[in-house]
Order: structure tokens, then sequence, then C-alpha cells
């Protein structure tokens, strides 16, 4: 069993350049599975990426302005997995802990016949990312200023000296661990990755097919550096969400999940939702 990661990327320019590095590398360091990271798409620096850390580089995947279907991202990263391995798709600016492989194989230990799943969580939104010292998860709970209330996705309080996060809104869903088999004939086949709905349309799936579907939230903490839509423009986003808009799949929310995760006696537990 292996774990297959699979992305695409803004243009590795300026800000965004060291923001998606920092995640990337993130995932590079994560232990205790053999990994595939493949990262989809031929925006400026994704080649130079995948060389400096040894990525699968995929350049062609089919786009709507520029931005990928959903579905032929999943096509294509499934040409790198066997039946029993674990997928995660994921946006390229979301930062990983060991807590992600600590979830997937308490999982697969736990559901180890599972053919069809999803594991999806919630996010902490960090307002003033900045490179890191350490990707390390005590470093930056050593160094976190978490506020519940949610503020924006945008980037601010950059004068802060500690890292400045809050805990997103449930309907935010940056990544979904699932099976090769998950998604595929389950999903429109013209949504895109940006815009709007994609990513509650996928937990819809898992919901509406009685799925094993499960909120990781509690023990999976995941950080997401915040960043603008500077890269789309105002007529292409409204092409995107036009586009999403009108694909069908119900959308659902990863507090609706039927199963949660948590901690039992050290051990990551998955059970039924009261």
């Amino acid at each position: 069993m292996k774990l297959v990661i699979f992305t695409t990327c803004k243009p590795f320019i300026g800000d965004d350049a060291w923001r998606q590095e920092q995640a990337i590398k993130s995932w590079t360091l994560l232990e205790g599975i053999e990994k595939k990271i493949i990262i989809l798409g031929n925006d400026e620096g994704t080649k130079e990426i995948c060389d400096k850390y040894n990525l699968i580089h995929e350049p062609d995947i089919k786009t709507l302005q520029g931005i990928p279907y959903l579905y032929d991202m999943f096509l294509t990263a499934n040409n790198y997995a066997n039946d029993d391995d674990v997928m995660l798709w994921t946006n390229s600016d979301m930062i990983y802990f060991q807590d992600m492989i600590d979830n997937i194989l308490s999982f697969k230990k736990y559901k180890p016949n599972e053919k069809n799943y999803l594991l999806v969580g919630g996010r902490i939104d960090w307002y003033n990312p900045k490179i890191l010292e350490k990707l390390d998860k005590q470093y930056f709970y050593n160094n976190i200023n978490l506020n519940n209330k949610f503020t924006s996705s945008d980037i601010c309080f950059v004068e802060s000296k500690k890292f400045e996060c809050c805990i997103h809104p449930l309907c935010g869903i940056d990544y979904v661990i699932h099976s090769k088999s998950t998604f595929l004939n389950n999903i429109d086949k013209n949504l895109v990755i940006a815009g709007t709905r994609h990513d509650m349309i996928m937990l819809g799936v898992g919901i509406n097919k009685n799925y094993f579907t499960c909120d990781i939230t509690s023990t999976c903490p995941v950080i997401h550096e915040n960043h603008g839509y500077n890269y789309i423009s105002k007529q292409n986003l409204t092409i995107l969400k036009t586009n999403n808009y009108k694909c069908a799949g119900n959308q659902r929310w990863v507090h609706e999940s039927p199963f949660k995760s948590i901690v039992s006696n050290n051990t990551i537990k998955f059970v039924l939702k009261n």
C-alpha cells in the first residue's frame, strides 16, 4: 500500500512560489508510508519544483481557462495507483503534519477492506503565512495565535510576529483522502477545481452513496496558507463559477459526515456520530 498525493499548482511567481513550495516540502517529509507525489499542469515553475523534490510531473491536463478539470485529475493520478493504495487530492497551499499519515494508517487498520471511502476535514487558515524555520507541528503550535472567529481567506495581520490563524468554516474542503475507485463515474466531468462547489460535491458523493465518510478534523490539523486570487482575473473567475454552478452534484458540509475521528487511549478511532 502506498499514498498517492496529487495536486495542481498556481504559477510559482512571487509569494505563491514559496507558499506552494513550503506546502509541498511538508508532504515530502511525511513518514511511515511509501509516497508518490504528482503535480499536474505546466504553469511556470512546475517542472522545476518537480525536479527539485523528485516529484512526478504530468504536464498535460484538460483545463478550462487554465484551471484543471477535477475528473481528469483523478484519472491521471489513478494511473500511478494500485487498487489498495490511498489517494490524497489536495490543494497546493496546504501544510500537512505527521497526523495525516497517522489518520490514514489508523483508518486502513480499522477498515482494511473498504473499497470506497472519504476522509475529509476542516482547515486552519493562516492569515500571515511566512517561510517557516522548521516544518514541525510543535514549532508551529508554539507560535500560533488561534482565533475561532473566521475573518477571511485573504492575507492580513502581517505585522504580527505570531502565526495568526483561525478555524475555517467547515465548507472549505482542501483535501480528500479516498480510494482509487471512489469517484470513478461518480462526479460531473465538467467540474473544475476553482470557482465554487467542486469540493463540497466531492463530499456529497461519499455521503449520498453511503460510502464510509468520516470527518477527521479533530485528529488531523492542517494549515492553509492564505493567499489572494490575483492570478485569476475577475472575468475568468466568473467563467469558472458559472461553469461549476451548471454541474450536477449534491453539495454537503464536513459536519454532515456520518462518522468522525477521535483519540481514545492514544489511538485514533472512527466512530459513528450521535
